[in-house]
Order: structure tokens, then C-alpha cells, then sequence
């Protein structure tokens, strides 16, 4: 029922005059998830028609590309206006008028359902459309949930006090979202590198923390033993996801979009970087690698320290480029970063080192004089801004869990 709204409402907006939908109902379309959840459904669609009117009113007693009135404050729509500099026909004018009439005829009928009378549909996950010919693939995919879900044998959900929660995992510089936030517990689930991934949802989904521990099933944890280090972070992502389900009515669904990224691409000079064995495959039932300041480095994994100037200082053993460009991502904040050096071989790191900036990620670009500089002089990698399609998980229900 969800997607019905969303689709009577982008009808609504190509029912506006071409110059107008031309210029916004991309942007409204895209605002919709948030005001839904912010406005609620009626003011949502109220605001739309009032724009409808508006719009074509204007278009009808002036010519010129001037505003014939002030701004309002609304929603979404209020503040815009877009007069058409030729003039209106008749025929325009009743093809606008009958077409009105039949949408806003939809829109009561949707209206008047109300949430009440919309059926109880079983939580659907759909995936994301698959790319039309000549359109590049999405990059940074989600963890797509399996049928059936493996599950908790027991959950607990326990709402904790967020400035407790901050101090219990450090993040990077520049990043707020708290550690045990619910949208940083569905990044988690669906294996999202970064919050862009994760649309819409209430205000609260980025302040609640809470602290959810669940008991693996006696059966899955035998099985759990025989599978490979990246299997059974795909099956603990699947529980949460399923309790996510369960415990908090989660109900999304998948799409592409283009965000603004960084994109990891080969400096002028080509890349300084030498490929190496990758670490040894690690075999079922093995120990997860535990990283401690101070040990040596086993392959396959990073740390970031600060050394006593307060500089930042990255090492690296039989890394993948991927893995380099999530921990960028984490420093510089703001934007994901993307890998297209094409490099896909493993290689080391000897202290990366450079001086964090306290807004980095906050402009449109990486700080030069610092982690940037690294990278191309060490790397030789540079961090480029572009737009990417990128997958990403849209929330269309969620609710405040029970605590126990």
C-alpha cells in the first residue's frame, strides 16, 4: 500500500506544467520517504494538489517567468513557482482540468481508506530493478535477505541512554550517527558501508540507541562452526534482519539511486602500490583475526592509530582496494567512497600518515593538504567527487520496538 501512495503521488507531480515538473518533481519525488514520515499521508497529498492548483493558476493569468505571489511556508511544493513564458491554450487548459479532476478523485479514494482499513500484507523485501541496457551497475550492494531467514532462538532489545552508547564505540572523526543507533543496527544487517544507504525512516531511528543481543540457535551454531568467516557474517546479517522484522515491523525495499561519492581512482602518475599473496583462506571453525595495537599485522587486515603529533597513521597487510576505500570513507565522512582504480590484487600499507582535518567531508572536497595528499604521494590514488548509482535500502515502515 505503501508503493500505491508513492506512485499516486510522483502521478501527481506529472500533472504539473512541464516547466515546473521539469525543474522540481525530481526533488519531490525523492523528499517524499521523509515527509511522509515527518507530515503524515493527507497533509502530504494536500500539499501536492495545493501545488497542482497553484501552478497551473499561475500559468493561466500570466505570461512572464516571474512569481505572482510570495513564497509560502509548506512542505515540499510551497515555496516554488514556475510560470511558463508562452502562452496557455484551451486545449491545454482542459486537458490540464480532466486530468486534475480523475487524479484528485484517486486521491480521495486512496485518502479514504485510511491506515485502518489497509490489509496486514506480509513483510516483502523486493530487489533492486535490474539495470536497463547501456546504464552502468549500482555499486556498494546490500545484503539481499534469504527465504526462509534463520532466526534468534532468543532476542533482547534494551533502550540504553545514547551518550552512553557514543562512548562505547569509537567512530571516526565527523561522524554523529550514534554506534548503537537502530539505523546504524540496519546498516549493519543489509551490510551498508554508509548512512546515504539507508533512506528515510522516522527522526528517531538516528537518536534511539539500543543495546540488542540475541542466542544463536543451538542447531545454527554447530553449522555456524563449519562455515567460512564471510558466510557466517552473512548468516549473523540475515538474523538481524529478521529480527529487525520482527521486533521493530521493519518493511523496505531496495533501489537504485546516484549519490554524490568519492570515487578512488589512479593519480597522473599511475598507482605506487605493488600486489602481494593474499592472506591464507581462513577454514571453518577458525578463530576470527583479533587486531591489537602493538602486535604485528596479519594479513588481511588494517589499523588506524594517532601518533604523538596528533597525525594520523593508517598500515595495512594483504589488503583489498575495497577495504581501503571504506576506511577512507569512514575518515573523511560525508559521501561513500567508490573504487575505480581497477585494481584488484592485494597490497600492503607502510604508515599512510597524515593530519586529520576537524571538518573533513564537511565541503564538497577532501581535504588536499592532508589524507588526499597521502594517498596520491603513498598510493598513488586520488579521491575525485562524481555521482554514482549506488543501492540503497528505503524504509517504508518502522515502529518503536517493546523493550524486555
Amino acid at each position: 500500500m505503501h508503493t500505491f501512495y508513492r506512485r499516486l503521488y510522483r502521478l501527481l507531480l506529472r500533472l504539473h506544467p512541464t516547466a515546473f515538473r521539469n525543474e522540481f518533481a525530481r526533488e519531490m519525488a525523492l523528499d517524499f520517504e521523509d515527509a511522509l514520515y515527518t507530515y503524515g499521508l493527507g497533509r502530504l497529498f494536500i500539499d501536492a494538489t495545493g501545488s497542482l492548483g497553484r501552478q497551473w493558476w499561475a500559468r493561466i493569468l500570466s505570461g512572464a517567468p516571474d512569481p505572482i505571489s510570495a513564497p509560502r511556508p509548506s512542505l515540499l511544493a510551497g515555496n516554488y513557482v514556475m510560470v511558463r513564458d508562452e502562452s496557455f491554450t484551451p486545449l491545454e487548459l482542459g486537458r490540464g482540468v480532466i486530468a486534475s479532476a480523475a487524479q484528485l478523485a484517486l486521491c480521495l479514494f486512496a485518502l479514504s481508506a485510511g491506515p485502518e482499513h489497509v490489509p496486514n500484507f506480509p513483510i516483502v523485501y523486493a530487489a533492486s530493478a535490474p539495470a536497463q541496457t547501456g546504464q552502468q551497475k549500482p555499486e556498494l550492494l546490500l545484503l539481499h535477505p534469504s527465504s526462509p531467514l534463520p532466526s534468534y532462538e532468543v532476542a533482547t532489545v534494551k533502550p540504553i541512554d545514547p551518550d552512553a552508547a557514543s562512548s562505547m564505540v569509537k567512530l571516526p572523526p565527523g561522524v554523529s550517527l550514534s554506534p548503537l543507533s537502530v539505523r546504524r543496527y540496519i546498516m549493519n544487517a543489509y551490510g551498508a558501508v554508509d548512512a546515504q544507504q539507508i533512506v528515510g525512516g522516522p527522526d528517531w531511528l538516528n537518536k534511539d540507541a539500543y543495546q540488542i543481543n540475541g542466542k544463536v540457535p543451538d542447531d545454527l551454531g554447530a553449522a555456524l562452526q563449519k562455515m567460512t568467516r564471510e558466510q557466517r557474517n552473512d548468516q549473523t546479517r540475515l538474523m538481524q534482519q529478521r529480527l529487525l522484522a520482527e521486533r521493530f515491523r521493519l518493511k523496505a525495499h531496495f533501489e537504485t539511486r546516484v549519490l554524490p561519492v568519492y570515487e578512488l581512482v589512479p593519480a597522473k602518475d599511475g598507482l605506487k602500490i605493488t600486489e602481494v599473496a593474499g592472506p591464507p583462506e581462513l577454514k571453518p571453525g577458525d578463530p576470527p583475526v583479533r587486531v591489537r595495537q602493538g602486535d604485528p599485522l596479519s594479513p588481511g587486515t588494517m589499523m588506524s592509530t594517532a601518533n604523538s603529533n596528533g597525525l594520523r597513521v593508517l598500515n595495512g597487510r594483504a589488503i583489498k582496494m575495497q577495504l581501503l576505500a571504506r576506511v577512507i570513507g569512514g575518515e573523511i565522512g560525508g559521501r561513500p567512497v567508490v573504487n575505480h582504480t581497477g585494481f584488484t590484487g592485494y597490497f600492503d600499507i607502510n604508515d599512510l600518515t597524515w593530519a586529520p582535518s576537524a571538518d573533513a567531508g564537511a565541503g564538497g572536497e577532501p581535504d588536499g593538504s592532508s589524507l588526499a595528499s597521502a594517498l596520491e604521494e603513498n598510493l598513488g590514488v586520488r579521491l575525485l567527487p562524481a555521482k554514482d548509482p549506488i543501492e540503497v535500502l528505503v524504509i517504508d515502515g518502522i515502529e518503536r520496538p517493546t523493550p524486555n
